[in-house]
């Protein structure tokens, strides 16, 4: 399974990130707004992550704003 963490840089986007890491899920994009630069695996914006990214299912632990 692929995942997407909205909200990553958070107290839970960092759980979900070490949880999800123990079991074994991937994670491909990364999302939070508090992100200084865009690439990798981490992006600022939804709109700044590249179309041939994909993920099975999102997490969303940010601001209703953010998403």
């Amino acid at each position: 399974m692929r995942a997407l963490i909205s909200g990553a840089m958070g107290r839970m986007g960092q759980q979900c990130i070490r949880v999800f890491t123990e079991e074994k899920i991937e994670l491909p994009i990364l999302v939070d707004p508090r992100a200084e630069t865009s690439g990798g695996r981490l992006f600022a914006h939804f709109s700044d992550v590249p179309a041939e990214l994909f993920c099975d299912v999102a997490v969303d632990f940010s601001s209703p704003a953010a998403l």
